[in-house]
């Protein structure tokens, strides 16, 4: 492969980028849902029919994630989801 050719190496979304909207899962939240490890939170994102490649999550504070989406209708169904 030629080093310049870029075209096979699969490009991972920045952080920063993922503009679709953002949610914050606190620790209370998490143990309702069962959110205990990573696995779990991207079962759980794919019981929305979310696809792995369209959002990203990271923890924030002591026990809480924050989830960002590249589409905002992803993050519609969430939150329509959990009200």
């Amino acid at each position: 492969m030629n080093p310049k050719d870029h075209t096979l190496v699969k490009r991972v979304t920045p952080w920063n980028s993922m503009t679709g909207g953002q949610m914050f899962v606190n620790s209370g939240d998490r143990i309702s849902l069962g959110l205990a490890t990573s696995k779990d939170v991207r079962e759980w994102l794919y019981t929305f029919g979310i696809q792995p490649d369209s959002y990203m999550f990271k923890k924030f504070g002591a026990n809480s994630i924050e989830i960002r989406f590249c589409f905002e209708t992803d993050y519609a169904l969430v939150k329509l989801g959990r009200a």
